[in-house]
Order: C-alpha cells, then sequence, then structure tokens
C-alpha cells in the first residue's frame, strides 16, 4: 500500500539529491522534481490551477513566517482568526 492509500496524502516534491562537488558548493541551490502522479491527482481534484510555493533554506531562516504571510497575503475570504501560523521546529507551540 503506498502513502497516499494508507495516510491520504502523497509526495508532490522531492529534492534531488546533490553530487558531492554541489554539496561542497556554498552557492548550490537544491534542485527540485515534481512528482507527476501527484500533478495528475491534483488535477483531477480541483477545478482551476493552483500554485505550489517551496520555501527552502537553513533552520531559523524564517521560511515558517514567510509561508504564514504568503498565505496571509493571498487569503481571498475573510479568516478565522483564531488560526495559528504556520509553525515548526521539534516544539511547534
Amino acid at each position: 500500500m503506498s502513502n497516499q492509500q494508507i495516510y491520504g496524502f502523497i509526495q508532490l516534491i522531492t529534492c534531488i539529491p546533490p553530487t558531492d562537488q554541489q554539496s561542497s558548493d556554498p552557492a548550490y541551490i537544491p534542485q527540485l522534481t515534481i512528482n507527476p502522479i501527484a500533478t495528475a491527482t491534483l488535477a483531477e481534484e480541483f477545478e482551476s490551477p493552483i500554485s505550489i510555493f517551496v520555501y527552502i533554506g537553513n533552520l531559523g531562516a524564517g521560511k515558517s513566517k514567510l509561508a504564514s504571510l504568503t498565505v496571509a497575503s493571498l487569503q481571498k475570504n475573510d479568516i478565522d482568526n483564531s488560526l495559528l501560523p504556520f509553525k515548526s521546529g521539534d516544539d511547534p507551540r
């Protein structure tokens, strides 16, 4: 059984492992690949095109805060103010 069948999710994006030379280069930008099965599933489930944002960076760089701001800026409907922003880390409270 796949993760999608068991848990209801499917991995959309994977990071292509860097070569030794790439991983030692501080300017290297990780390369991502999109799972074609996931994109087909999204096409079946959603009527309109969707956008997917991927934030990469070191621990503590502010990726979760940036994701929260992105969601808030793209929100078209009134939102429930009790919703908390994205949190990350070992103990996201």
